[in-house]
């Protein structure tokens, strides 16, 4: 007979229940989870080994110095130079990440430089005064770095700008000029000092205007008059810049002028936008004439003529040669012939040239045919 043994019978036989094994094997994992390798042999001693601890490196300290900077008076031109130190008070590395300005005027070099723990990195700035108003200035630099804790720091600057030149006008005004057709204007500059300003030279560093004539101002005060030319051949557009010139005089070493303008096409149209008919006789028909020229007297050429949606279409017509070699002007004449319907006169005139400003004019037609 087979006898099959429960766990009561193996209380009764002095042996532990399946229940209290499983709770001593899930005990001693455990133990060895935590820290402790043992050896598999059951008869030889148990080899235990604790955990190693991990030691955490110290963040990077960012410091500064010195924060404020007080730079003094200065005449509108001169260059303002200081440095700025950074020292790593960490015990790891320090990267500067960013450096920003808060007038562009001014120039921070050191943005990706690392800094080692207890090293010092000067951090060169320059203030271009060029373009300063007169008065107190402040400006603000902000070093962004990988100090946890400080993330961002800033330094400031003051100092004062006094103007040593006075222009008259203010300000070069070009106005309106046709693209090729390089207007001049004259301006009078005078020193704010008593004292002589010196050999003067003007010139603009974009190349937009030039210097014609530069004559000192003879008497009491001490200046230079100057007669300044735009260009040829700037985009079209609004344009814009500045004049710088230099003396010298160490306390006024520079100063600027301002100028603008407006540069048009080259090519011109006449009428400018619209060929206006009138009141045009039923009987008698009539024509219109369209002058398209260069302004600077460059060669054009006049590549297309058509109507677009012309209205009465069949009575409208475009009279125009086409050059046997380039020339600065051309005539088309447009006619409304006799015994057109009564009525509106429509349409828009497409003129094609090679000018690359403006390589497409539309003009509109306005009119109309009555029966006179």
């Amino acid at each position: 007979m087979i006898r099959l043994r429960t766990s009561r019978h193996r209380e009764r036989a002095g042996e532990p229940p399946r229940l209290a094994r499983s709770a001593w094997f899930v005990i001693l994992c455990l133990v060895g989870a935590g820290g402790v390798s043992c050896d598999d042999q059951t008869d030889a001693p148990i080899a235990c080994s604790p955990v190693e601890s991990r030691t955490t490196e110290t963040p990077p300290i960012i410091h500064l110095p010195e924060i404020s900077f007080e730079l003094g008076r200065h005449a509108r031109g001169e260059v303002l130079e200081t440095v700025i130190q950074v020292v790593n008070l960490g015990e790891s590395s320090l990267h500067i990440s960013q450096i920003k300005t808060s007038c562009s005027c001014t120039v921070a070099r050191g943005a990706g430089e690392s800094i080692a723990p207890g090293e010092v990195l000067d951090i060169p700035i320059t203030i271009e005064t060029i373009r300063a108003s007169e008065g107190l200035h402040r400006e603000a630099i902000r070093i962004r770095s990988n100090d946890p804790d400080q993330p961002v720091v800033e330094a400031a600057f003051e100092f004062e700008i006094w103007l040593a030149f006075l222009a008259t006008p203010d300000r070069l005004r070009f106005g309106k000029a046709r693209r090729y057709a390089q207007p001049s204007r004259s301006v009078r500059v005078h020193s704010t000092g008593e004292a002589a300003l010196g050999e003067v030279r003007a010139h603009d560093p974009h190349d937009q205007v030039e210097v014609v004539e530069l004559q000192p101002i003879e008497g009491p005060v001490s200046g230079f008059s100057l007669i300044v030319r735009l260009k040829g051949g700037l985009p079209v557009g609004e344009q814009s810049g500045e004049l710088l010139f230099e003396t010298s005089d160490p306390e006024r070493p520079r100063g600027t002028l301002a100028w603008n303008a407006v540069v048009l096409p080259d090519v011109e149209f006449s009428p400018k936008r619209q060929v206006d008919f009138g009141v045009v006789s039923r009987e008698r028909g009539a024509a219109r004439s369209l002058s398209v020229f260069s302004s600077s007297g460059r060669p054009l050429d006049l590549r297309d003529v058509r109507l677009e949606q012309a209205s009465p279409a069949s009575f409208l017509g475009i009279e125009w040669q086409p050059a046997q070699a380039r020339t600065t002007r051309y005539e088309i004449v447009l006619v409304v012939r006799p015994e057109a319907p009564v009525g509106p006169i429509l349409g828009t005139l497409v003129v094609m040239t090679d000018d690359p400003d403006l390589p497409v004019r539309r003009l509109s037609l306005v009119g109309r045919v009555a029966d006179e």
